[in-house]
């Protein structure tokens, strides 16, 4: 067994900068060439080039499909939207959610490379900004990859908040500031803010179990909040309290249906920090074996990838039950968490899909990262694991050539660029019926 220790040595502030640069402009790419014309993606699009090309306030945002039903508030429709105003072309909204999530995922890699210092610095970096659910999904204009921001936020500052889990590296102003802002932030993406309140309610009850001053965290609570209230605000004064909420509501609905999907929500949250491949190479297994056999020259690698993305969850799994150095709270986090998922899809009109609880992604990426800190001590783990990230750029290059002629922009990036030219939303696609931005 080799001992490994957290180096001292600095890398250059230059050399740092140019390797995120790299990174950044890896995961705008992959962004630009992901799936650009399904109808969920278009019509996220749709909310942005609807309101430059009219000028109108969007006053809500996301579709729920399965009730008819929108999520208020403006945000969705500003930050897909203002980036045309600024950059008259079609990328102009993925350069935007790319900036975000870099920036969101960088301070989650800066984090995690604190609290664990043990864990090489390549790896941190590498791994929280490349792996699958990352590279592949919060890359696209797509309603949860501006949650996502939100959500890595909402639990860094919540486990700083709590004294068992702090690592004191934000203090717990700033982490309620950051809880409030985050949370109403990501009430105008998705219903999945809902999964935030327990994890509130637990701060608050430790500042007022521990005498820290409630109403002063509640002070700092409601000023990070502030900043994205001013965009949620207008839709009720609009519309009322009511209308207003865009009749989100209507997906709470108790299901029991969902108590059997016990085991498929624990193996597809712990996939969030393992190389879940399959979901991204296609829709099927024939597509999936398809898009192998052209690039058959890197079928090892998909192999290796495939290999290892079904052996992480089991691992990740079996560290919540066998004597390690992963904290005790930390792991009792990791089960309330799995269990507030759970239970909160007993009263979801639709099942566990992964990007419902995708806001949870932080969460499961810090746990998978002490569950590592036992491994990295093995020279063969950390080979394994040099390995699955270079095998994963390689494999990205495939899925990107394959994207970029089959379903991305690129398909037909005249058509939208004569849409934004011609401020003329209907030219590339009709918002859904429901549209309540008129």
């Amino acid at each position: 067994m080799d001992q490994i220790s957290p180096s001292h040595s600095k890398t250059p502030a230059w050399v740092f900068m140019i390797f995120l640069l790299i990174l950044f402009v890896f995961r705008l790419v992959c962004g630009l060439t992901s799936e650009f014309w399904f109808e969920d993606e278009l019509q996220i699009y749709l909310i942005g080039l609807k309101f430059y090309s009219s000028g109108h306030w969007p006053f809500f945002g996301p579709d729920i499909v399965y009730t008819a039903s929108q999520v208020p508030g403006a945000l969705q429709g500003l930050l897909t939207g203002i980036p045309l105003f600024l950059w008259a072309i079609p990328e102009s909204p993925a350069i935007m959610v790319n900036i975000l999530t870099f920036g969101a995922l960088a301070f989650l890699g800066w984090y995690i490379g604190k609290l664990l210092p043990a864990i090489p610095r390549w790896f941190v970096w590498l791994w929280v900004l490349t792996c699958p659910w990352t590279v592949y999904y919060s890359t696209t204009v797509l309603n949860p990859s501006y949650a996502l921001v939100g959500g890595i936020f909402f639990f860094v500052a919540f486990m700083e908040s709590i004294p068992s889990l702090a690592g004191r590296l934000i203090n717990r102003n700033m982490s309620m500031f950051l809880m409030g802002f985050s949370l109403f932030w990501t009430i105008q993406f998705h219903m999945s803010w809902t999964l935030m309140i327990p994890y509130l309610g637990y701060s608050f009850y430790i500042s007022v179990r521990t005498f820290r001053s409630p109403g002063k965290d509640f002070l700092f609570f409601c000023s990070g909040a502030l900043v994205p209230l001013a965009t949620l605000l207008p839709t009720y004064f609009q519309y009322g309290f009511i209308a207003g909420t865009g009749d989100a509501g209507a997906n709470i609905q108790v299901n029991w249906q969902n108590v059997q999907q016990v085991i498929t929500l624990i193996s597809r949250y712990l996939s969030f920090a393992s190389y879940e491949l399959p979901r991204f190479l296609g829709p099927n297994t024939p597509a999936r074996l398809e898009l192998v056999k052209q690039y058959w020259p890197l079928a090892p690698f998909f192999v290796f990838l495939l290999v290892t993305g079904l052996l992480q969850p089991v691992v990740l799994f079996a560290y919540l039950f066998v004597p390690s150095g992963i904290p005790t709270p930390v792991r009792k986090l990791t089960g309330i968490t799995m269990a507030i998922i759970w239970i909160s899809f007993f009263f979801s009109v639709k099942g566990p899909s992964s990007h419902t609880f995708y806001i949870t992604f932080p969460l499961a990426m810090i746990y998978s990262m002490y569950a590592w800190k036992e491994l990295f001590r093995y020279g063969w783990f950390r080979k394994t694991m040099a390995a699955m990230i270079i095998s994963g750029f390689l494999v990205s290059g495939a899925i990107m050539h394959e994207h970029y002629f089959s379903r991305s922009l690129y398909k037909n990036r005249a058509l939208v660029q004569k849409a934004i030219s011609e401020k003329n939303y209907h030219l590339l696609g009709e918002r859904r019926s429901w549209d309540r931005n008129n």
